[in-house]
């Protein structure tokens, strides 16, 4: 009888991510029902949800400190054997595949501790040195990680480095007349203010009135959601608002399932509402990513402002918060109340029931899975930023070079400030279509002397200075160029991951990536130009690629 294939998955940050996991790994079970999956994780992330990830999981591993420092007086010596018992545990299931999905350098110790046929993800060889082998990680650490252009959500990218393909869903279930709000998010960039949450909360229970509502929350959230729960807006409703604070995660996922409807912000609540596909609105501010972490289903609204600085990072100061105004209550109200009584949201809705002001201040999304991924796509016509531009081109490279799938995706309408960045970036593209060909010129040079019967160890020093020179125009164009970040970042990780048996089949690899970062350049350039438009092709004289 064959063996089961046995993979253990790493996931040791945030709850949101354990989840997340969970639910890129639920995929991969109902595709491959015969593997079995393991779970190495933070027992106070995943602990909570032992409800859910149990169902897909046949063990989990709990990483806790607790467990390795057990008293006080504990000696190294007795410290490090805990921490040893604890992977001889994990390495007596005899692991066939070891998945790092933290993509954090902390847990590339855990990854190479664990004994494994196969590894995906980033862990430590016997240097101790960073490895990151498999593109998909490789693509994680440079686009995810370091930039903000990064066309899929994470969920698909969970997917797609485990091996799933499929995309399905359960359907939803409604049995009562409630909607749960859960107001809160991990910080203050990312989450309204009390008074907004009151004025949508007002408005949604004055336009239905058989319907309460459920403010669920962490324990130290109480004072908060006493605060809007109890405002004088709300007395003529005190009885149809009910608080759900500090009770356990099954709890509040058990109340999001019976519920009809979610608004919230991006956090755990929203992926809890994402396993039984629970109509949901997304408020998304601050250092929120929609592209990354729109719930994982078909049945969600993602509200985004339309804002230059968005997203910004939790770094940058922002005192007055301009995104949070962009993103009316007037307007949330109106799309749960749609939703809740099952109105079509099409162009007319918006048109009749949200002010034009309101309108262009924020757009619409909504999760299409019609190519076999997440994409989320505007419910409204707006304008478009040369970031979302670049993006969409983004999202037809990736999938075509990670996953070899062409895609059909409409170029979008640009007016001429964003045809002018764009038209700029072709340039840049240019430049960096010139340096990669000078590096697989002098990256032939070397492979040649290598093969050669005259070596010469001075050729080959002198090309390699020269493609440390390439290295270094390669960062200059990017910081000239922001936009294309995106495949130079990506070269920089996967050539420092470059593996060979001697130097000459890791140069040999090298050339290849240098042809895959052409041919990149190429479909940047074709598509810039195809999006621009004919009346800036002769401009100053620009050579084409």
């Amino acid at each position: 009888m064959r063996n089961r294939a046995k993979i253990g998955i790493i996931q040791t940050t945030r709850i949101e991510d354990v989840l997340q996991t969970t639910l890129a790994a639920e995929q991969l079970k109902a595709e491959n029902p015969e593997i079995e999956l393991y779970l190495i994780t933070r027992k106070q992330f995943a602990k909570p949800l032992e409800f859910y990830i149990n169902k897909v999981f046949s063990k989990i591993f709990y990483l806790d400190l607790k467990d390795f420092v057990t008293h006080k007086q504990i000696t190294l010596d007795e410290a490090v054997e805990n921490i040893d018992s604890f992977f001889d545990e994990i390495n007596s299931e005899s692991l066939s595949l070891i998945v790092n999905l933290s993509f954090s350098k902390s847990s590339s110790y855990i990854a190479c501790k664990i004994k494994a046929s196969n590894r995906l993800g980033i862990y430590r060889n016997n240097k101790n040195q960073i490895c990151i082998d498999d593109q998909w990680s490789q693509f994680v650490y440079s686009n995810v990680m370091n930039g903000t252009l990064n066309p899929f959500n994470l969920i698909d990218i969970f997917k797609f480095t485990l091996g799933a393909k499929e995309t399905s869903f359960k359907g939803t279930h409604e049995t009562s007349d409630k909607f749960v709000v859960h107001p809160f998010a991990s910080h203050k960039k990312k989450m309204w203010s009390a008074n907004y949450w009151v004025e949508t909360i007002y408005k949604v229970l004055k336009e239905n009135p058989e319907t309460s509502v459920t403010i669920v929350g962490a324990q130290n959230e109480l004072n908060d959601a006493e605060k809007i729960a109890e405002s004088s807006s709300l007395k003529a409703y005190k009885d149809r608002i009910h608080l759900m604070i500090g009770e356990s995660i099954e709890k509040v996922y058990q109340e999001v399932s019976s519920s009809r409807l979610l608004l919230c912000h991006e956090s755990m609540v929203p992926h809890l509402a994402a396993i039984n596909c629970i109509p949901t609105i997304v408020i998304s501010l601050g250092v929120v990513r929609p592209n990354e972490t729109t719930p994982y289903h078909n049945n969600v609204i993602n509200l985004v402002p339309k804002r230059g600085c968005f997203p910004c990072t939790i770094q940058k100061a922002c005192a007055l918060l301009p995104c949070h105004k962009d993103i009316s209550s007037h307007a949330v109200s109106m799309i749960g109340n749609s939703i809740l009584k099952g109105t079509e949201l099409n162009h007319d809705f918006f048109q009749k029931n949200i002010p034009a002001i309101q309108l262009d201040s924020f757009d619409i999304f909504y999760a299409d899975f019609s190519q076999g991924f997440m994409h989320i796509k505007k419910l409204k016509e707006s304008s478009t930023s040369e970031q979302e531009v670049m993006t969409v081109f983004y999202r037809i490279i990736w999938s075509y070079f990670l996953r070899e799938q062409e895609i059909e995706d409409e170029l979008p309408v640009i007016n001429k400030q964003i045809k002018s960045v764009l038209f700029n970036h072709r340039e840049g593209v240019g430049h960096l279509f010139e340096l990669i060909n000078f590096g697989m010129k002098f990256t032939n040079e070397i492979i040649k002397q290598i093969n050669g019967i005259n070596y010469s160890q001075n050729i080959v020093n002198e090309n390699m200075i020269k493609l440390s020179e390439i290295d270094r125009l390669m960062q200059v164009t990017k910081s000239t160029y922001p936009l294309l970040q995106p495949i130079i970042d990506y070269f920089y990780v996967s050539k420092a991951n470059t593996k060979g048996h001697g130097a000459k089949e890791v140069f040999e690899n090298n050339l290849v990536l240098y042809y895959s970062l052409n041919n990149m350049c190429k479909v940047v350039y074709d598509l810039i130009t195809s999006c621009i438009g004919d009346d800036n092709m002769d401009v100053h004289n620009k050579q084409e690629v």
